[in-house]
C-alpha cells in the first residue's frame, strides 16, 4: 500500500507573513501533492490582542477585524491551491496567537458584541478544516505526534523529545532543528523536529536582534503501520530544490 504524504506549514503569521516565501511553499504543495496538509498554528499573528498590545479594546477591536480580512484572504489563495493538488484532509491547529483571542475575549467579554472564536473567524468548518484547539494537541499522524509547540528554547527539539517521550513534529519556534533521543540498543529511536516558518523575519518585536529563524516547510510520509520518514525543506532566499526541480517565490 502506498504511504500517506503531508505537508506541514508553520506560523505564516498574517497580517505579518511573506508573501514570497508562502509562494515557494504553495508551489511545492502542488508538485507533491499530499493527502494530507497540516496548519502547525500561529496562522494569523493577533498583535492586536498580544499582551504587549497597549490598545483600548476598540482600537484592538479595529485593528484584529483587518488581521482577520488579512488572515482569510490568505486562507483562500492556501485553500485554491489545496484544491488544485487534490489534498483530501486539512488540519488546523491552533496556535499561541490564535489563543491570544481566547485570552483576550475572557478579558474583554463585557465590552464585545458577537466577537467569536477563531474558527468562526476563519469559517474553518466551511472551509472543511479540522480544527484542533491547544488543550486537543498532538494529533496522531502515524507513529508521529504532531502539535503547534511546548516549547522555544535554545534546545527545544531536545526538551520536546525527552519530556514527550515520543516522535514530535512541530512549529512555533520558526526555526529548523531536530533530534534524535538517547536510547538502548534494542529500542527505537525517537525524533523531534521543528519545522520553520512562513512569516517575516523583521517583525517589530525582534527589532535588529540576529535569529535562527528559517522559512521552509516540512514533507512526511507515513505507512499504515505508522512508520514514517519526515524532511524538512528549507527556503532560502526565496528558492528551494526539491525531487530535482527548483521552486522560486
Amino acid at each position: 500500500m502506498k504511504p500517506t504524504k503531508v505537508v506541514f506549514l508553520a506560523d505564516p503569521h498574517y497580517d505579518q507573513h511573506d508573501q514570497r516565501a508562502i509562494d515557494v511553499a504553495m508551489q511545492i504543495v502542488l508538485h507533491y501533492k499530499p493527502h494530507t496538509v497540516v496548519l502547525l498554528g500561529d496562522f494569523i499573528c493577533c498583535d492586536a490582542v498580544g499582551s504587549y498590545s497597549k490598545a483600548s479594546w476598540r482600537e484592538a477591536d479595529l485593528k484584529l477585524e483587518m488581521e482577520i480580512q488579512s488572515a482569510n484572504k490568505g486562507l483562500d489563495y492556501w485553500d485554491r491551491v489545496f484544491k488544485k493538488a487534490g489534498v483530501k484532509r486539512k488540519i488546523f491547529l491552533e496556535g499561541n496567537h490564535e489563543n491570544r483571542i481566547t485570552r483576550w475575549l475572557v478579558n474583554n467579554a463585557f465590552n464585545l458584541g458577537d466577537m467569536i472564536r477563531i474558527e468562526k473567524l476563519l469559517e474553518l468548518k466551511k472551509r472543511k478544516y479540522e480544527y484542533i484547539p491547544l488543550g486537543n494537541q498532538p494529533v496522531l499522524l502515524g507513529k508521529a505526534d504532531v502539535m503547534h509547540g511546548y516549547y522555544a528554547n535554545v534546545y527545544h527539539s531536545s526538551k520536546t523529545v525527552k519530556e514527550t517521550g515520543r516522535n514530535c513534529i512541530y512549529g512555533h519556534t520558526h526555526d529548523y532543528q531536530a533530534y534524535i533521543s538517547s536510547h538502548l540498543p534494542n529500542d527505537l529511536p525517537r525524533i523531534a523536529m521543528s519545522c520553520g516558518c512562513l512569516c517575516k523575519f523583521d517583525q517589530h518585536y525582534i527589532g535588529q536582534r540576529p535569529t535562527k529563524w528559517v522559512h521552509g516547510c516540512a514533507i512526511m510520509e507515513y505507512l499504515p503501520d505508522g512508520f514514517f520518514t519526515a524532511v524538512f525543506l528549507p527556503i532560502i532566499g526565496y528558492r528551494c530544490v526539491f525531487n530535482s526541480k527548483t521552486f522560486k517565490g
